[in-house]
């Protein structure tokens, strides 16, 4: 996505490459750096944990959906959002991990 305004995300739905709702976007965890906006926190359901979703290879469709190239269910096991969304470098390698975005 071309915008690093984090507000941009929030309260998006998201979907996979077929159109399946994955959740809502509830918060973005910015590069502490750059502060361009790294990981998505989706809501995945009432009663749900929240699941951190990069934002790399995502795209805003003209109607405001946020496409990702991930299933529900790669999505449902990642990496569950902690309270403050704060993450450590471990957590976010996990992440990428997770994702297979380590270079």
């Amino acid at each position: 996505m071309d915008s690093n305004e984090p507000t941009m995300y929030t309260h998006c739905d998201v979907v996979d490459d077929a159109g399946h709702k994955l959740g809502t976007v509830s918060d973005v965890v910015s590069d502490p750096t750059t502060l361009e906006p790294r990981w998505l926190v989706v809501d995945v359901g009432a009663l749900r944990s929240s699941h951190y979703v990069p934002v790399t290879g995502s795209f805003r469709t003209a109607d405001g959906r946020i496409v990702v190239p991930f299933t529900k269910e790669s999505v449902k096991h990642a990496p569950k959002a902690h309270g403050a969304h704060v993450l450590t470098m471990e957590d976010d390698r996990e992440m990428l991990e997770y994702y297979s975005l380590l270079n």
